[in-house]
């Protein structure tokens, strides 16, 4: 009696047995996998990340120079204002022109502070995200503290936690012009993009006054001399 012929596996619609992988090989494609791991990470963290404000050290205003580093238990404060509601300053807008018309039943009955806050109110998601982001911060900055105003949220901290845990790639230095000094940031200075989102304006980072022009006393008087009103 004849036998039947026998075939490999893979030939009788069985799956092949993948290659055998050597050792080595093996510990390389573990190291690739977990950098790759890593990389994809980073990326994401990076991209929840929005950079709101940069300044290098050569792009200092006309006249100011850096002098040293600020000390760490200096206190620092930057200030956030709120997203509104869609159409907040065309309500405002309304209830001044008409308090300021004679023509107006509501004329001359000026709103009060309570009133003024109330209208312009901050977006609730704002509030709920610029929140959640401080709260996180006080956690892990002993000096961190924040007050919030209606609309404004006023951040105040030591220039170590400032730089340790709210704008970690920025650094704070002593800056002068003349008589003038402050401290400011160099540096990127980025905020998640919920919050990104929630803040219309930053200030405090590196608020430099302009450069005030000085009058002579014969520049006035040429003025003067040009006026019309007598």
């Amino acid at each position: 009696m004849l036998r039947q012929a026998q075939h490999p596996p893979h030939l009788c619609g069985m799956p092949k047995c993948p290659p055998r992988i050597p050792p080595s090989n093996m510990r390389q494609h573990s190291v690739v996998c977990v950098l790759l791991a890593i990389v994809m990470l980073a990326t994401h963290a990076v991209a929840d990340e929005v950079v709101r404000f940069t300044r290098q050290p050569g792009a200092l205003p006309h006249g100011w120079s850096q002098s040293a580093a600020a000390r760490a238990s200096e206190p620092v404060r930057v200030t956030l204002a709120l997203q509104h509601e869609l159409g907040t300053a065309a309500r405002l807008e309304k209830e001044l022109f008409e308090r300021a018309d004679p023509a107006s039943p509501m004329y001359g009955r000026w709103l009060s502070r309570e009133e003024i806050d109330a209208l312009a109110a901050p977006a609730k998601p704002a509030v709920h995200a610029v929140q959640a982001w401080v709260s996180s911060l006080t956690a892990q900055a002993p000096s961190l503290r924040a007050e919030f105003h209606n609309d404004v949220v006023v951040i105040h901290a030591t220039v170590k936690d400032m730089e340790a845990v709210v704008f970690p790639q920025a650094r704070w230095f002593r800056f002068s012009r003349g008589k003038e000094v402050l401290v400011a940031a160099l540096g990127r200075c980025t905020l998640p993009s919920t919050v990104h989102e929630a803040v219309r304006l930053v200030s405090g980072l590196s608020d430099f006054p302009p450069l005030q022009r000085r009058r002579t006393m014969a520049s006035t008087r040429a003025a003067a001399a040009a006026s019309p009103i007598p």
